[in-house]
């Protein structure tokens, strides 16, 4: 009865997640999400009927087992799709998919205080500890991010982004030497400033340089091509036909990855890096009894902690090379029009001119849904500035 109560609760509750999206306009991932949850929180809502009818008559219409797996994997997962879930759909930003998740918690800890009765769960001053730590740390991020614009603004002000622009535009190797040698840089400058001085200090630098090679250089441009995006073509006054990339936003866009993955290596690498300093807190520094073969066990020291995050280190430098080399990870083609299909516009004969000055049409352009002008009346007025106008009235012959 255990395993057949259990699985009639998982087909009533993806029958009712089935349900709710027929009919919507949610495809792919999105709709598989939104109708687990659905499916979850249906799930959620029979075990939580039972409760009544199984106080009331000694046994509800849920086994035990049914009873109680619904009630230790559907809370969490209803967590994870506050956290992940509505980031996954759009709904929420990393920021407020975790504000969403900390709420979720705290009432998952109310509805379990007050189902048990212990005090321990929801605890006030736990929770005015944790509200005053998150205060600290935002206060602490809020006042980096300050201190790095006001930085920022100072070497502005002195035209230190000019010459940085400079700099890296004028170094060798064209668009991959330009990638290499940043991407160097900031894995260097990783190594004493975390991710938020990096993406506040050092990236708006490197924005104005990274749109002058992406746009102009000769790499840049063959990869727009592979990928079906716009170059235009222009002649200059030597008569070379120079080509730039129109829209560089894939290219940035391929840029904000390869930094934010290198940036990465900023929580794993020494001084500075906020994952091993996690690692260090919770490592044992003395030595102690494994609980599971009772031997003695000597610590961990902080050199192997350090020795232990370098694999992960290599990792997210190949990770670096790979969407360096293969810009498709990120860069998705654009579908290519037929050139055949074509036209040019069309210019009137009457806008060019034999004397090299410019020249509109000789009459009025043609407006949708408007009369057609008329050209009946002599000495009527006339868009071609090479004509001077006649300020006298027209002759109108009746």
């Amino acid at each position: 009865r255990g395993l057949l109560s259990l699985a009639l609760l998982t087909l009533a509750a993806g029958v009712f997640g089935w349900w709710c999206l027929t009919g919507s306009s949610y495809v792919g991932t999105d709709r598989v999400i939104l109708m687990m949850a659905a499916a979850i929180g249906a799930a959620l809502t029979i075990a939580l009927f039972n409760l009544p009818f199984k106080s009331k008559s000694g046994s509800g219409f849920l086994s035990p087992i049914a009873e109680r797996v619904t009630f230790v994997m559907v809370p969490p997962l209803l967590l994870i799709f506050l956290v992940l879930g509505t980031i996954l759909i759009g709904v929420a930003t990393p920021t407020e998919g975790g504000a969403m998740g900390a709420a979720g918690a705290m009432i998952l800890a109310a509805a379990q205080r007050r189902a048990t009765g212990e005090t321990r769960r929801f605890n006030w001053d736990i929770v005015r500890s944790a509200a005053e730590a998150t205060a600290k740390l935002s206060a602490f991020v809020m006042f980096i991010l300050i201190g790095a614009r006001i930085f920022s603004l100072t070497f502005y002000g002195v035209n230190g982004h000019i010459w940085v622009e400079h700099l890296l535009t004028g170094l060798p190797g064209g668009m991959y030497g330009f990638l290499i040698a940043i991407n160097i840089i900031v894995f260097l400058l990783a190594f004493f400033l975390d991710f938020f001085e990096l993406a506040f200090i050092i990236v708006p630098l490197l924005k104005p340089a990274a749109e002058v090679i992406f746009r102009t250089s000769p790499e840049s441009v063959a990869l727009a091509k592979s990928f079906g995006l716009a170059v235009i073509s222009t002649t200059d006054p030597s008569g070379t036909v120079v080509e730039t990339v129109a829209n560089v936003t894939p290219f940035m866009i391929w840029l904000g990855v390869l930094l934010a993955v290198n940036m990465q290596t900023s929580f794993m690498h020494p001084p500075f890096g906020f994952a091993l300093f996690y690692l260090r807190s919770v490592a044992p520094k003395e030595p102690y009894i494994d609980k599971v073969s009772g031997k003695l066990t000597e610590p961990v020291t902080t050199a192997q902690i350090y020795w232990g995050a370098l694999p992960y280190v290599g990792i997210q430098i190949l990770m670096v090379a790979l969407v360096m080399l293969m810009p498709s990870l990120v860069i998705h083609p654009s579908p290519v029009a037929d050139a055949s299909q074509i036209s040019a516009p069309a210019s009137p004969a009457s806008a060019v001119r034999t004397d090299k000055r410019f020249a509109l049409p000789e009459g009025p352009p043609v407006i949708d849904g408007a009369p057609p002008p008329s050209a009946d009346i002599p000495g009527g007025p006339t868009l071609d500035m090479g004509v001077l106008p006649n300020l006298e009235p027209p002759k109108i012959n009746k």
